[in-house]
């Protein structure tokens, strides 16, 4: 568990009042698995910690043993309030095909967010996003 750092600023997205998504995490992860059948999303599991808040729940996902997905949600409705990708890097032979992999996630999570993302622009995007071009 991470220690609290009360001195640190709440991001502006996940305080209470802000903005959510118009979905669910289970209809995101509904929605995500069709449009992306090679690139199935578990089903995410909430994280209890010190960082908890009355308004905000925190669920992870395991897609494998290198790539992570996470959230913030709105207590209550469940809606999404940030998303993320973790990735670990791995060294050796198989760290090319597992950032592939990784940017193949990064880019799908754009796309679900943000559908007018072009085909060409996705992957660049996704690989600015992650700083690993």
């Amino acid at each position: 568990m991470l220690p609290r750092h009360p001195h640190l600023p709440t991001a502006p997205y996940v305080m209470p009042g802000a903005p959510s998504f118009d979905q669910s995490i289970s209809l995101f992860r509904e929605s995500f698995n069709s449009a992306n059948p090679t690139l199935p999303l578990n089903e995410f599991r909430a994280i209890e910690g010190a960082r908890d808040t009355p308004t905000l729940t925190r669920a992870a996902s395991k897609i494998n043993e290198n790539l992570y997905a996470s959230t913030a949600l709105e207590r209550g409705t469940l809606k999404i309030k940030s998303m993320q990708i973790t990735w670990l890097p791995i060294q050796g032979p198989e760290q090319k095909a597992a950032k592939a992999k990784a940017l193949e996630y990064m880019s799908a999570i754009l796309r679900a967010f943000t559908p007018a993302l072009t085909q060409i622009a996705k992957p660049a995007k996704a690989a600015k996003a992650a700083d690993c071009r």
